[in-house]
């Protein structure tokens, strides 16, 4: 299938993009979905969103713990958890953890998986019990 993309996407055009975006995630984490759309086509497309909006924006500064917390709407201390327990990426750079935009961008990946996956099971278990 070819796909012609615009050279450019304007911030002001992700920026109306934005409230859309909310509308499909809340979609996605009540498991409402309308016949014929999947959660993994939903994560597809809020994938594809947040790819442009990133590339966009040009992001390939490296990230504090800090900054990724916010990013992935944590907490720090759980961040530092996540590097110390191996599940994210990280380096130091004068004795200071850094993360890459392509690391979070791959962990928000996983992340969203498994919680698709354990929402399916929630699903699935509900329609078992007639909940």
């Amino acid at each position: 299938m070819d796909i012609e993309l615009p050279d450019t996407i304007s911030a002001e055009t992700i920026q109306q993009a934005q409230p859309a975006v909310e509308a499909l995630r809340a979609l996605l984490a009540d498991g409402t979905l309308s016949p014929g759309l999947t959660a993994e086509s939903l994560g597809a497309l809020l994938a594809v969103m947040e790819g442009v909006a990133e590339a966009a924006t040009g992001d390939i500064a490296d990230l504090s713990p800090s900054e990724a917390a916010e990013r992935l709407r944590m907490a720090r201390p759980s961040v530092m958890r996540l590097i110390a327990r191996g599940e994210l990426s990280s380096r130091k750079d004068g004795g200071h953890y850094v993360l890459s935009p392509r690391e979070l961008r791959s962990f928000q990946t996983r992340l969203a998986s498994i919680r698709r996956e354990a929402l399916g099971d929630l699903t699935a278990m509900a329609d078992e019990f007639g909940f």
